[in-house]
Parts: C-alpha cells; sequence; structure tokens
C-alpha cells in the first residue's frame, strides 16, 4: 500500500470530512468554478459573491464552526452550543 492510498483511507475517519467534501463539491458545481473559471479556494476568498449559493454559503460558516469546536476548550467543560 503506497502511502497516498494510505491517506485517502484516512481522510473519511477526520473530523468534519463530510462538511469539507459537501463544500467543496458544492462550490465545484457552483457558478463561480463553472463560468468565472475560479478554483474554490478564490471562489471562497469572495464567499460573499452572487454567483455562490447560500446553500454553499452555510456549508462553509458550519465547517469553520466545526473546525473551530475542535480547538475551543470551553466545549470541553461546558459542553456544545446551542445554535437556536
Amino acid at each position: 500500500m503506497s502511502e497516498v492510498e494510505a491517506e485517502d483511507e484516512a481522510k473519511p475517519t477526520m473530523a468534519c470530512y463530510k462538511l469539507m467534501v459537501n463544500l467543496r463539491e458544492c462550490l465545484k458545481e457552483s457558478d463561480c468554478c463553472q463560468v468565472e473559471r475560479k478554483t474554490p479556494r478564490q471562489c471562497l476568498d469572495n464567499i460573499n459573491s452572487d454567483n455562490i449559493p447560500n446553500y454553499c454559503r452555510e456549508l462553509n460558516r458550519y465547517f469553520q464552526i466545526c473546525r473551530r469546536s475542535q480547538i475551543d476548550t470551553r466545549q470541553r467543560f461546558r459542553g456544545k452550543r446551542n445554535f437556536d
């Protein structure tokens, strides 16, 4: 087994992996990537553009919250925040 195959097998167990994949696919299918021929990274830099659907913006927000919760030490003591 090569190193690349080992990395590919480990990635699905990474926290926030599904959000990351869904965000990437959403951005690839958006007009920002399809029409303007930008990379998903360039589209994320200008996330408030009209060419990016609201669904992608929401995925980006939840992905950021997920990643931030991994380093938030308060969560260990207080529990998960309620986003109501």
